[in-house]
């Protein structure tokens, strides 16, 4: 689904963030140990209580990591991302891919961008605490 078609059927209003993460679609099938470890680094964009923006710059290697050759198109993407919470805690989160874009290279660099939909309650009770602090600190000026 194209990212603007997705905007429209939001349920909860999304907030700007720029969160630290980590991120992996398959950790079981990483060959690189670190990638398999900690994932590939990126950023949370913006957060909902029940999906987020994520946002990251990946070389070849990370590519290849996050999307790897047996990937079937037709399957849902599963998405495991450890962000920082309010409380400093690093939480997991898990979620479906429900739109990504990957861009051209620009020098073995490529910018990489996926909606994310969170399905569990843990995962949105993470985004619900994240959500609640980032209004209570907003500055309105």
């Amino acid at each position: 689904m194209h990212p603007e078609t997705q905007k429209d059927q939001r349920k909860h209003p999304r907030f700007n963030t720029n969160i630290p993460i980590r991120f992996n679609l398959n950790p079981d099938y990483h060959v690189v140990p670190a990638i398999r470890t900690i994932g590939v680094g990126g950023t949370a964009r913006n957060i909902s209580f029940e999906g987020l923006l994520v946002s990251s710059r990946m070389d070849l290697l990370d590519l290849c990591q996050v999307f790897y050759e047996d990937s079937e198109d037709d399957s849902p993407l599963k998405l495991e991302v450890f962000l920082t919470d309010p409380k400093d805690r690093m939480e997991l989160i898990k979620g479906e891919v429900r739109w990504y874009r990957l861009s051209d290279p620009e020098r073995d660099i490529r910018h990489f961008e996926a909606g994310i939909h969170l399905k569990d309650a843990e995962s949105k009770a993470v985004a619900k605490s994240v959500v609640e602090y980032t209004i209570a600190h907003r500055s309105d000026g």
